[in-house]
């Protein structure tokens, strides 16, 4: 169920602006038709644990209340204003359960992630700790004995005595080769588990195979309850595709909206921009060469899509456990091998 490579196609920030003027007129709509939008998106904010989806949500509704503009909304809530393109009226329990339930889902991720990383990045601050400790403590006493004895150091000695002189003798300097290794460290942290607009900006949201997950599965939700609304299929695809932050579905879905009002259905469907989404998402909105999605089966895929991104198997932790582990002896053993074999050469000496 992964998509192919994702066109090179204007991001979401730069769509077109008749595909932003689909969304803006559509949220019109919606807030025009239910006077009871923001208590609504208050009682669905109620339901989801304390993240920052749930504050978004919150401040979203009150943005509502106090009137607004869509496109101001939407400039500020990328990742919710897709909610507020379905009528509450018409759209099932099912798809308001499922727009919580990816909350719920990446708050949770989010959460394993650092306790998965919490432990090997405290093993490997740990060893460099102590290896500092024992630069300064221990290698110059060490070092103080080898010069005594005037012996040849091995290669592996000699560059641990450097390490060693050099902390000791510019303390400085390593107290900002330390900050930059955590500066490091917490960067790689904040774009494995973090989420944020600034993150996608970046390095885009195809790199979280979750997240891509998510983002399909709320396109077929959208495209679902826009169908049955009796939304035409080029309105349609111009809506999902405004609001959605995922590259590849603004991407994909504004060309295909695009084309569709002079291509052929069985051209269209054969197309670069249907290529690049999942063979089965694209069948489900196509329903062979039918410009018409199928409803029932753009449903079952986004339950799969959940599924698939409940079910995922995150093995990037425990490989930097392992790393971490492989750190720490590698730590113990350049020690021990650096301080120990200048002194079993002169007992060797000694002994003759």
């Amino acid at each position: 169920m992964t998509a192919n490579p994702a066109p090179q196609n204007p991001a979401p920030s730069s769509i077109a602006p008749s595909i932003a003027t689909a969304l803006h007129e559509r949220v019109d709509e919606i807030r025009t038709s239910n006077p009871d939008l923001p208590s609504q998106l208050r009682d669905m904010a109620d339901e989801l644990p304390p993240s920052r989806m749930k504050r978004e949500m919150e401040r979203m509704a009150t943005q509502l209340q106090s009137g607004s503009s869509s496109a101001e909304i939407a400039r500020r809530f990328p990742d919710l204003c897709w909610i507020l393109t379905m009528n509450p009226g018409s759209a099932t329990a099912d798809a308001l359960a499922e727009s919580l339930s990816f909350s719920v889902v990446q708050t949770q991720l989010q959460r394993k992630r650092l306790r998965a990383i919490a432990y090997p990045c405290l093993v490997t601050l740990l060893s460099v700790g102590l290896f500092l400790v024992a630069c300064v403590t221990i290698v110059p006493i060490f070092d103080e004995m080898f010069q005594e004895f005037e012996l040849k150091l091995p290669g592996i000695t000699l560059a641990l005595v450097n390490v060693s002189r050099f902390v000791v003798g510019q303390p400085f300097a390593t107290a900002g080769v330390l900050i930059l290794v955590l500066g490091v460290m917490a960067t790689v942290i904040w774009l494995w588990v973090g989420d944020s607009p600034v993150k996608r900006m970046l390095i885009g949201s195809s790199t979280d195979r979750t997240r891509s997950r998510h983002s399909f599965a709320k396109a077929a939700i959208q495209v679902a309850e826009l169908t049955e609304e009796g939304i035409g299929f080029g309105r349609t695809l111009q809506i999902t595709a405004a609001s959605s932050t995922d590259i590849v579905v603004t991407s994909t879905l504004s060309e295909l909206a695009a084309r569709q009002q002079s291509e052929p259905a069985g051209r269209l469907v054969t197309s670069r921009p249907a290529r690049a989404l999942p063979q089965n998402l694209t069948v489900a909105l196509f329903c062979g060469d039918q410009l018409q999605p199928n409803p029932t089966l753009l449903r079952e895929l986004a339950a799969s899509y959940r599924e698939l991104a409940i079910d995922r198997r995150d093995w990037s932790a425990f490989i930097i456990a392992q790393l971490a582990l492989i750190l720490v002896g590698i730590l113990i053993a350049f020690m021990v091998i650096s301080l120990f074999l200048p002194l079993i050469s002169l007992m060797t000496s000694l002994s003759s």
